[in-house]
């Protein structure tokens, strides 16, 4: 039996970030410029940055800046599935109460990456899915003839309400490196060869010592003759392992190319 070590392999996914058109498209009218973001974030465009789109900062109103997302992740692969256009984002624009954008003035808003990640209940737990078409995700600004959606202000509820301190957090790692067909939308990340070991930094902080930790291993094997094994080990110590079995002569195309296996691994944070 073939042996592997890792620390801590995490979720391998699936997401195409783009746009589909409206109909009658917002694009028929006025100036655009398209701003690419990477991750999910507030993001800021400042006076400089807007004139570099070619807007004339000294004659817009500040009030008109409208800016139009998709929000994150692919597009459904399914043609009938329901999906949704552009639609205006609330923005904070900072000084547009004069009516004058100044050098001092700037825009935020709240971008999502190409990727998506969202909570399933049935699992809880925290599902990814990575963007195979794009590593990027595009806003487009414009200054309309009216007042653009801003973010409002809450004001806070009256009463007496539970102070939270903790809340569910998630980091997830994917690498598309490896198509075994070269063919399809099926990429697997880092490659191990026998008796391979990887480490991988859990960039989180404050997990309190009464918490849960979740990990999913999602591998898939390519292993003739024999069987092969992942030991997953966190903080140096061994929690888990995912043993699968071999997989048919695979110079030959038409057999089985891979054996998949995702398991998930729940621990207490003193583990």
């Amino acid at each position: 039996m073939k042996r592997f070590k890792t620390i801590l392999l995490i979720l391998s996914c699936i997401g195409l970030c783009t746009t589909v058109r409206s109909q009658p498209s917002v694009f028929n009218t006025g100036k655009w410029f398209r701003v690419a973001v990477t991750e999910n974030g507030v993001y800021k465009i400042t006076a400089e940055q807007l004139t570099s789109m070619g807007f004339n900062t000294a004659t817009l109103d500040p009030r008109n800046i409208r800016i139009y997302g998709s929000g994150g992740g692919m597009l459904p692969q399914q043609n009938d599935l329901p999906r949704s256009g552009l639609t205006e984002t609330a923005i904070h624009v900072q000084g547009e109460e004069d009516g004058k954008f100044n050098n001092g003035d700037f825009i935020l808003f709240y971008g999502e990456g190409p990727d998506r990640a969202s909570f399933d209940a049935a699992r809880t737990i925290y599902s990814c899915e990575s963007n195979l078409y794009s590593d990027r995700n595009f806003y487009f600004v414009t200054v309309a003839e009216s007042a653009g959606k801003r973010l409002q202000t809450s004001i806070n509820e009256n009463g007496s309400y539970p102070l939270l301190t903790q809340y569910d957090d998630y980091w997830y790692h994917e690498s598309d490196e490896v198509n075994f067909l070269n063919s399809g939308r099926e990429w697997f990340g880092e490659r191990f060869d026998l008796g391979g070991e990887r480490v991988f930094n859990l960039p989180l902080s404050g997990i309190p010592a009464d918490g849960t930790i979740k990990i999913v291993s999602d591998v898939v094997i390519r292993s003739h003759p024999s069987a092969s094994l992942f030991d997953i080990y966190m903080n140096s110590q061994l929690v888990g392992q995912q043993s699968v079995a071999a997989t048919p002569d695979p110079m030959n195309k038409y057999s089985l190319q891979g054996r998949h296996r995702r398991d998930t691994l729940t621990l207490s944070a003193t583990d």
